[in-house]
């Protein structure tokens, strides 16, 4: 994962400026930006010809000259190869691994996005089986609650005809109490 680019000019002294920190840099903390992902380039601040590969090899350079860890048949071959080897060299340690990596990574995705389409099935088929026994179980319990209704209902029937009795009821009633009142006025206004 790549950095911002810092980009670092160099003077006529040979002296390294790193322009996003406005401070002089060494080798060794061009290296250290680098290795922790840093997209650094190198200008000339003359000419502004890059000196980023120019550098680069500088500081494998001043690397090796401390540790002397590279194979001396590895750069005795980079030397007499010229551009070739160092070409076959990246092409064998970089670029096939990195096609084989993207070649297996593609594969994998394939195989999710199956895995994925598989379990979609699944859960639609699961949606599926659920709203199906859902709309038994709606199904049996509205049946149930008709039959109580139903069964609610038919005492209900007896209820309300005593409603309706109890209202023929209270209306002759009251027609009674209204011709009791009449009779009890006109009794009254007899004696009076």
């Amino acid at each position: 994962m790549t950095k911002k680019q810092k980009l670092v000019k160099r003077y006529a002294n040979r002296k390294l400026y790193d322009t996003q920190r406005s401070c002089y840099v060494t080798l060794d903390e061009i290296a250290e930006m680098i290795r922790t992902g840093d997209d650094v380039r190198v200008l000339d601040n003359k000419t502004k010809e890059d000196l980023t590969a120019v550098t680069f090899a500088q500081i494998i350079f001043e690397s090796e000259k401390r540790m002397s860890r590279m194979p001396l048949a590895l750069l005795r071959g980079l030397i007499q190869s010229g551009n070739e080897a160092l070409t076959d060299l990246v092409n064998r340690a970089v670029t096939q691994p990195v096609q084989q990596l993207k070649a297996e990574t593609e594969k994998m995705v394939e195989r999710v996005v199956h895995r994925s389409e598989e379990a979609r099935e699944e859960a639609r088929a699961a949606i599926r089986d659920l709203v199906q026994s859902s709309s038994s179980v709606l199904e049996e319990w509205q049946h149930r609650v008709d039959d109580r209704v139903g069964s609610t209902m038919g005492t209900m029937g007896h209820l309300v005809r005593m409603g309706s009795d109890l209202g023929e009821l209270k209306e002759r009633l009251d027609a009674l109490e209204k011709k009791l009142s009449r009779h009890e006025r006109d009794l009254g206004a007899r004696r009076g």
